[in-house]
């Protein structure tokens, strides 16, 4: 099973905004840096001892790590071995506190550094920081490593600092850096949206073959929502007005935490292994699906009506989620702008 980089990346962008941020300056205080390389196949080379500090340059694309803020250079690197995990849905079982044994040691290492930092980290950093680690992991890892550097060449170790070196079977390699105190870019709503989105999916399965898509739409409704704003609005060209049913304060919460509630149901079947127990399975005390989701409409909620607003008005068909595979789509209106989450639960 081959890496796969854009999810690993997906993660550590959303980790980054989830961090404590600085006190001083109020951005994140952290930068998560995915960077992608190559190295010999696992059939033409099995590491048995650490590689040549060259080879893992090479191989880990150093010095290019933190772009503007600075380069790295190894100075000592080790091989860690572990048994062979498994290669699927490992990073939702991670999440879950249910790691393999390479992932289970990037968690505590990527623990480690981030606590070091700025604040403490609060309940949803963690299941995220697990399902990095199982994705970063999950192709059946057996070898991992870790790249001790310094800011130049020949400079002192910098030991706040984390870089790990992975490869698959095939030769694809793909490197963790964290750092502190580097800039982080700036990244837009939009972006945001696009990461809740991908690892919604990630979670939520109809079966073995078919996740659960999720489209979010952001524009301009154009129209004047005045002391008539569900007549005027029920107007709008993708408003069918026998489809949705309009939900004040209290209805929207209820819809989000039943959604919230059948999400986490529905998760546990990646989240668990084939070693729980189906008669009673426990559920993990943080599921990552629920912040995400969250994470996901206090986003749109901050695009349509800005940080202090909430939506003058909601609307939803087929929400509160059961997943039946017949679709839904939540609606929020701001102002001047509307946003749509059409939700796809066909098989």
């Amino acid at each position: 099973m081959a890496i796969e980089e854009h999810l690993i990346t997906t993660t550590a962008r959303l980790l980054e905004q989830w961090l404590p941020p600085d006190s001083r300056t109020g951005v994140p205080a952290w930068r998560v840096q995915i960077i992608s390389g190559s190295a010999p196949r696992v059939f033409d080379e099995d590491w048995e001892s650490s590689p040549p500090l060259t080879e893992v340059s090479e191989y880990g694309r150093f010095p290019e790590t933190f772009g503007a803020a600075g380069d790295r250079f190894p100075v000592e690197a080790e091989l860690l071995e572990f048994e062979e995990g498994l290669d699927y849905f490992c990073g939702q079982r991670a999440s879950a506190g249910r790691p393999d044994e390479a992932a289970a040691y990037v968690i505590e290492a990527l623990t480690e550094t981030l606590e070091a930092g700025p604040g403490p980290l609060d309940r949803r950093v963690r299941p995220l920081v697990g399902f990095l680690a199982g994705v970063l992991t999950q192709w059946a890892c057996e070898h991992l490593l870790r790249i001790h550097v310094a800011a130049e060449p020949g400079g002192d170790r910098l030991d706040d600092e984390l870089h790990l070196l992975v490869r698959d079977h095939d030769g694809k390699a793909c490197r963790l850096s964290v750092a502190p105190g580097t800039t982080v870019p700036a990244s837009g709503p939009d972006m945001r949206i696009t990461w809740d989105t991908t690892l919604l999916s990630e979670f939520l399965w109809m079966n073995n073959n078919n996740a659960v898509g999720f489209e979010v739409t952001v524009e301009p409704h154009g129209l004047v929502l005045d002391t008539s704003a569900d007549a005027t609005f029920r107007t709008w060209k993708r408003f069918k007005d026998d489809d949705f049913r309009l939900l004040d304060g209290a209805a929207l919460a209820t819809v989000l935490a039943e959604t919230e509630q059948a999400a986490a149901d529905m998760a546990l079947a990646v989240c668990l292994s084939e070693d729980d127990s189906w008669d009673d399975p426990q559920p993990p005390a943080d599921q990552l699906v629920i912040p995400v989701l969250r994470d996901l409409i206090d986003t749109l909620t901050k695009r349509v009506a800005g940080d202090d607003g909430t939506p003058l008005l909601a609307y939803s068909s087929g929400w509160p989620l059961e997943f039946r595979g017949e679709g839904a789509q939540l609606v929020l209106v701001g102002p001047e702008l509307v946003a749509v989450i059409d939700v796809d639960d066909s098989c």
